[in-house]
């Protein structure tokens, strides 16, 4: 394929993105070799179409390629870790810990002061075998340093399913608030 042939078939693609037909995108993405193209943020795009197309080996081809492009960028590294480990916790291959657990401290490198290293943390006690406290003290910590509905939504859930009521409570008001 030319570069002429390419730049056509990423239009068609960016068109049916914005129209949120992403089946179509990813048919269309299927005929493009994506170890020719450079630019990261393309291959970002894409994956996000497979991802969402639940076609998660193509997803994570395209984050690796990226990461390839760019190894410093740190959301391409977060979105790889992220679904390296949501890959892990529906396979159970060794490996995709593994790579994982490298994505994390690389990540926590280049951020060490990103609440989304606490999310990747939590994430990663999420497919391992850590006790209720260890996942509630990662997001007690998220919540101090970066106040997420979501993620205080997770954490009054563990404090129930810990038995501490009382605080699963206190953190539903507080959602309200």
């Amino acid at each position: 394929m030319d570069k002429y042939e390419y730049r056509i078939r990423l239009q068609e693609i960016n068109t049916l993105i914005s129209t949120r037909n992403f089946r179509d995108a990813a048919g269309v993405a299927d005929g493009i070799d994506w170890q020719r193209v450079k630019s990261p943020d393309t291959l970002c795009r894409i994956s996000d179409v497979y991802k969402i197309n639940k076609e998660y080996a193509k997803s994570r081809r395209l984050l690796v390629l990226a990461n390839q492009r760019d190894p410093q960028n740190p959301e391409i590294i977060y979105s790889l870790c992220e679904l390296t480990l949501f890959l892990y916790g529906r396979d159970g291959l060794q490996s995709d810990l593994t790579s994982a657990l490298t994505l994390m401290q690389n990540y926590n490198i280049l951020q060490p002061r990103s609440p989304k290293r606490l999310i990747l943390q939590y994430k990663m006690y999420q497919v391992s075998p850590v006790s209720l406290d260890e996942k509630i003290d990662v997001l007690q910590r998220l919540k101090q340093e970066s106040y997420q509905p979501r993620w205080v939504y997770e954490l009054a859930l563990l404090y129930h399913e810990a038995g501490r009521d009382e605080e699963a409570i206190a953190e539903c008001r507080d959602l309200e608030n």
